[in-house]
């Protein structure tokens, strides 16, 4: 029987990583991440039974530390004036701190359970945003959602396009700045 070595596995880990943030879980190959940890596609499988197991191995710690942060950052309330700088700043912190890793599950996780990781943030975002909006707002389910979705896939095209972690953050407030003072109105 073979040992398994924790380094082999550590590679065959950031090589997943690395394609999958590349091609996506869809177009990734077993070979070309065994390729690219420069091992066998057998001994690939020593270690992992398939490239889901891969993925998932890959793919649910930086989930749950994303829904984690995302909590964290939810769980606080803002007043009107502090609302878009926190939006900014926290988000950007969330992002910043694996970018390549958030756009893995944001953007190239189709085909797996982590798909709808962007509907998941936009659920979170809406609870939040509900039991923030005025009572006379008409349809606060439906406008709870609109403002959420249009909030995380701004965010997902900024994180996809932007060059420097300062663009990124500039353009974060701006996109926090237009929501919020969009949102204010119907807050109370």
């Amino acid at each position: 029987m073979q040992v398994l070595k924790d380094e082999v596995r550590e590679q065959i880990l950031l090589s997943a990583e690395k394609k999958f943030c590349e091609k996506g879980f869809l177009e990734t190959t077993t070979r070309s991440i065994a390729m690219e940890a420069k091992i066998s596609v057998s001994n690939l499988y020593l270690y992992y039974e398939s490239k889901e197991a891969l993925f998932f191995a890959v793919a649910e710690p930086v989930f749950y530390q994303f829904i984690s942060a995302f909590h964290e950052f939810l769980a606080h309330n803002d007043s009107p004036d502090d609302l878009n700088r926190n939006i900014s700043l926290g988000i950007g912190k969330i992002i910043t701190a694996g970018l390549n890793r958030f756009l893995l599950l944001a953007e190239k996780s189709k085909g797996t359970k982590y798909e709808g990781f962007q509907e998941i943030l936009v659920e979170e975002l809406k609870k939040h945003i509900l039991v923030q909006l005025h009572d006379s707002i008409e349809e606060k389910e439906l406008m709870a959602h609109v403002f959420s979705k249009s909030l995380i896939e701004g965010i997902i095209n900024i994180a996809k396009v932007h060059k420097t972690k300062e663009q990124l953050e500039h353009c974060l407030q701006q996109l926090a700045d237009y929501h919020t003072d969009g949102i204010r109105q119907f807050l109370k």
